[in-house]
């Protein structure tokens, strides 16, 4: 009886250390993915300022890249939230008068 007891005592400490280190792994992976999440975002950004110091610095571009330039700040401002109540205000006078399909077709 005593050595069984000493048995199941042994499988459930080895049952719990398994349990801890797949935790723990689980929790390493997590973290690991949460950090490329954020070094990819960071990357997109530094791109976006890259991008857009070049076109700062570099004043005879061609046209097409300065439209593109100015259309990325044009839709990082359109994005930003939350919105002024006079743009609010705005948007909904602008999209309001729309029938439904044409708003969501200008909307994306």
């Amino acid at each position: 009886a005593a050595e069984e007891a000493r048995i199941v005592e042994e499988a459930k400490a080895t049952e719990e250390k398994r349990l801890a280190e797949e935790a723990k792994a689980a929790e390493e992976y997590r973290l690991a993915e949460l950090a490329k999440k954020a070094a990819r975002k960071t990357v997109g950004k530094l791109k976006q300022s890259v991008n857009f110091m070049r076109a700062e610095e570099d004043t005879s571009q061609a046209p097409e890249v300065a439209a593109t330039t100015s259309r990325a700040s044009e839709i990082a401002a359109a994005r930003r939230q939350p919105k002024s109540a006079s743009e609010e205000r705005e948007l909904a006078e602008h999209y309001g008068a729309m029938n439904p399909e044409d708003r969501a077709f200008n909307i994306l």
